[in-house]
């Protein structure tokens, strides 16, 4: 199965932005070659084919989202319509279930009669089903490791500073390396306790170490491409089932991905391996659920969704061969800036083109909170000044010229203390796509330059004319020497991230921006021929862990995508 590597945005959110991790050993001597052959599998079962579930297109496409089976059924959330659609296995329709207005489901897990719900900010409901509904009857948030900061939807995986776990309505701390430190509650009314399984990391040189749960090498494989992003899927049955996602370069130089589903013994050894199909434009943020020791896979379109019981590939018998050790991993930070991962960055970015909130037209629409002589300063974004209902959910960070207001930050001077808490604050206006020579008090969002600063984690906002000042980015030649994770900036005027490159002649970036259709963070694609003759300069953020033996205890390493990160 061949993709382009551009349509990983949505992937990245789906396995929870856990990137890949070198990982030294000196005990490492040996390794398996695994045989896999993509699309050698028999076809896979169609269990539910409905075309009543399916993606609504517009300026954020919405449709089924995740799915969970439990108990002979399957669940799938539709984000169109709010509502949790119920088959049994053998594909039949059994009924919908209304979920509370307004809650932004990232993931979701089902045990018995109660639906258990990872909201976008971190939090968890818990959800009692009824015939046509499911009722919010308890609400807790996640806990978080000591000098880390939680990771609000890690989609049952590992977030790089995450603490989140869903997978089977586990809640629990993790470290950075994918170790789960301890459990801090469950909705099962389990004990406490820790989770044993064996921990699958990558490692450059296309391989996936497998270690036991107190971190003893079990087995090393060496596999057909660079991993990049690897998330336990599911555990069950001395099983644990990891999706693993690897890129690759094309004849052509075009940069393709393919996305497997390993499944593994407590022993380490490789049991089978799955591939999952390509999906179109749009990918739900669980692709993958495994029940009964089969997988399967939702994959929705415009026209109808399905998910379908998947085949294990065929492959050839491991050949084991000899591996040279693995270099001790060092310190490697630049003064006054932390190394930062590719993907960590990339992933948060597009977490904050997805992010859902609710828009109440009667608080959050009143040009009467500015100050009268500041009014002809602001104008509401297009998508929400069109909105007619008194409430709607709203997809993205809306744009406010000046704005600095996201998860983590907020605007110099707002009584809020992120994006989330503006809100609620008593007076508000919520967006602004006019410019002016700062921010406008009381208005809340994010501009292009507060965009770029929230995710890279410069610390206080910076603008677009002193964006590159060779400490948090340095200048490169040229525009077209961009790659994924540079910026692009027009000194004045605005600056995107860059997520790669989609033909020779066209890039996929990043941006909070404004036209006459909407004011908010979004993907966008371009030729580089716009940003060339625009004016734009191109830039590299200068702290990329670059080197694989050269990491941050802790942090995992960036890999090279299209012709690699900076030297």
């Amino acid at each position: 199965m061949k993709r382009m590597l551009i349509p990983l945005a949505a992937a990245a959110i789906l396995f929870g932005g856990f990137t890949p991790l070198a990982t030294a050993d000196d005990a490492i001597t040996t390794a398996s070659t695994v045989d896999v052959r993509p699309g050698t599998a028999s076809a896979p079962r169609v269990v539910v084919n409905d075309s009543k579930l399916k993606v609504v297109a517009g300026v954020q496409p919405v449709g089924p989202q995740t799915f969970a089976i439990d108990a002979g059924k399957i669940y799938v959330h539709d984000d169109a319509v709010g509502a949790v659609r119920v088959y049994s296995l053998a594909g039949k329709f059994l009924r919908s279930l209304k979920l509370p207005a307004g809650l932004p489901v990232a993931d979701l897990a089902v045990r018995g009669n109660i639906i258990t719900v990872l909201d976008l900010d971190g939090g968890l409901h818990r959800l009692k089903m009824s015939t046509t509904k499911a009722t919010e009857i308890s609400y807790s948030t996640t806990g978080s490791v000591p000098a880390t900061e939680p990771d609000s939807a890690s989609l049952s995986g590992v977030g790089v500073s995450g603490i989140t776990y869903f997978g089977d309505q586990l809640v629990g701390q993790i470290e950075s390396a994918g170790q789960l430190v301890l459990t801090k509650g469950s909705f099962l009314n389990k004990p406490v306790g820790s989770f044993v399984r064996p921990g699958l990391v990558t490692q450059a040189g296309k391989s996936l170490l497998v270690k036991s749960a107190s971190g003893v090498l079990l087995k090393k494989f060496t596999v057909p491409n660079q991993p990049v992003q690897v998330v336990m899927s599911h555990r069950e049955k001395g099983y644990t089932y990891y999706s693993v996602v690897d890129d690759y370069q094309a004849a052509n130089g075009t940069w393709l991905y393919n996305t497997w589903v390993y499944k593994f013994a407590d022993s380490g050894a490789l049991v089978a391996s799955y591939t999952l199909a390509a999906q179109s434009s749009y990918t739900p943020w669980r692709e993958v659920a495994v029940y009964n020791g089969q997988v399967f896979q939702l994959r929705a379109g415009t026209k109808q969704a399905q998910i379908v019981q998947l085949t294990p590939d065929n492959r050839a018998k491991t050949a084991t061969t000899k591996a040279a050790n693995v270099q001790a991993p060092q310190n490697f930070t630049a003064a006054g800036a932390p190394a930062k991962v590719i993907e960590t960055v990339l992933n948060r970015a597009e977490k904050m083109a997805k992010v859902k909130w609710t828009y109440k037209k009667a608080k959050h629409g009143k040009i009467g909170v500015v100050t009268a002589s500041q009014r002809k300063w602001v104008a509401q974004a297009p998508q929400l000044k069109k909105i007619k209902k008194a409430s709607a959910t709203v997809a993205a960070y809306p744009y406010a010229w000046g704005g600095y207001d996201t998860d983590k930050t907020h605007s110099e001077g707002a009584s809020w203390k992120s994006f989330s808490k503006s809100l609620t604050a008593k007076k508000v206006y919520v967006s602004n796509v006019r410019s002016h020579a700062g921010w406008v008090p009381k208005t809340a969002g994010v501009d292009c330059s507060g965009f770029v600063s929230s995710v890279f984690g410069v610390g206080n906002k910076r603008g677009t004319s002193n964006m590159i000042d060779g400490k948090w980015f340095k200048k490169l030649k040229n525009v077209r020497d961009v790659k994924r994770g540079d910026i692009l900036n027009r000194s004045g005027d605005h600056v995107v991230l860059v997520l790669g490159w989609v033909s020779d002649t066209k890039i996929q970036v990043i941006e909070s921006t404004t036209t006459t259709e909407y004011g908010q963070v979004k993907v966008n694609t371009k030729t580089i021929g716009y940003y060339a003759d625009k004016g734009y300069t191109a830039a590299r953020y200068s702290h990329w862990v670059r080197d694989p033996t050269k990491c941050v205890p802790g942090i995992p390493c960036a890999y090279s995508v299209g012709s690699g990160v900076a030297k």
